[in-house]
């Protein structure tokens, strides 16, 4: 797990006994296994802008505090209780307005000082935690040794319950694996995480209380132009992905779907790209690729053996492949096949295949499979 621990400037001699500017942090609170913090302190420059400063001098932007972390610990002293400028920006980091979908910010406030009346008090509860937890008028001061002894006990339990939280209750991810009705593969590559730089498709966070049918209309309204996207059948699950940072943690769910009207042509989604020049030119094939979408499974088994693939559809692309060479390998060699839909059980959902049908064998028999991607059932 990584913080960012941040002082206030008028609070820094209060603070001594935890962080120094020669010093850096003390290793009796912020010394834990497994867990790694950098520090800056507050203040508001001649401009009136909130400023994040490092030890080295560099700055942390406040205003997207989000972006860089998902949990900051506040070394409150008295100043920090009650600096109103401070107070918005940690409002900001917990409203989560430029974090990204899956994050799950977490404040921790180390308080050296009582807190009965400060301002931190009016943050978001459910995801900011004081210690020392007890500051009633019999507590021990900071910063005598009971104090201490104390807040590195308590501070020990909040990150690993603040990190566990995330292996418990994982933010859960809705991705499509799409497909035309030529069985070519939709890809763009990403420019945000998890998976920066990778190809992926379309999808989202699955937002709690959506069903997979509202989940569907919620993720094309918001990856494609209005009246410009495409209309999709939705077929079964093929994979089911667990990713783990430092802090977060994030579980994908990959189901198969196919155009059946529309175009996939006008994205809207700004954090996805056409896969580079760089990308493309691990394909066969002379000279420069004009700028394309659709790729042939062929062609996406190259992206796969590469490792050019975000996970969940590197997984996603493994199960496909599998079921599909098992349906020839039970039923022959044919260009349709049916699996179930996802959305209406009276329905099949119909593939049609490539005019090549040794293809799927080919790239199955040459795939290195990966462990996490179990074959679609």
């Amino acid at each position: 797990m990584r913080g960012l621990v941040i002082v206030d400037e008028d609070d820094m001699a209060q603070a001594r006994y935890l962080v120094s500017r020669d010093e850096g942090l003390s290793s009796e609170i912020f010394g834990i296994d497994d867990a790694m913090f950098e520090w800056c302190k507050f203040y508001v420059d001649r401009s009136n802008h909130a400023v994040l400063e490092h030890a080295d001098g560099s700055r942390e932007d406040a205003a997207t505090l989000g972006k860089r972390w998902s949990v900051v610990i506040l070394i409150a002293g008295t100043k920090a209780a009650q600096n109103n400028r401070l107070n918005h920006v940690l409002k900001d980091f917990l409203g989560g307005a430029v974090s990204p979908a899956w994050a799950n910010e977490a404040l921790v406030v180390i308080s050296l000082a009582p807190m009965r009346d400060s301002l931190l008090h009016s943050l978001t509860p459910p995801r900011v935690f004081f210690t020392p937890g007890s500051q009633d008028s019999t507590s021990s001061p900071y910063p005598s040794p009971s104090w201490m002894q104390q807040v590195t006990s308590e501070f020990d339990g909040l990150v690993r319950m603040i990190d566990e939280n995330q292996t418990r209750n994982p933010n859960v991810g809705f991705g499509l694996l799409l497909l035309d009705n030529e069985c070519r593969c939709f890809l763009m590559e990403r420019l945000r995480d998890p998976g920066r730089g990778k190809l992926g498709t379309i999808g989202g966070n699955f937002e709690r209380g959506h069903d997979i049918v509202s989940e569907l209309s919620t993720v094309l309204l918001r990856r494609f132009r209005q009246y410009g996207g495409p209309k999709v059948d939705l077929g079964p699950m093929l994979s089911c992905t667990n990713m783990k940072s430092e802090f977060l943690h994030y579980i994908d769910l990959t189901f198969l779907a196919k155009v059946k009207g529309g175009s996939v042509s006008d994205v809207l989604d700004e954090e996805l790209r056409p896969p580079s020049e760089e990308a493309l030119r691990c394909l066969p094939g002379q000279g420069t690729h004009p700028t394309r979408l659709l790729f042939t499974l062929p062609e996406v088994a190259i992206f796969h053996r590469e490792g050019l693939l975000f996970t969940p559809v590197a997984n996603a692309f493994e199960a496909l492949c599998r079921r599909i060479f098992a349906e020839q390998l039970r039923h022959g060699r044919r260009r349709r096949i049916e699996l179930p839909s996802l959305i209406d059980e009276s329905q099949v959902f119909e593939l049609t295949l490539p005019d090549d049908l040794n293809c799927i064998r080919e790239i199955a028999t040459t795939m290195p499979w990966s462990k996490s991607a179990p074959p679609m059932g």
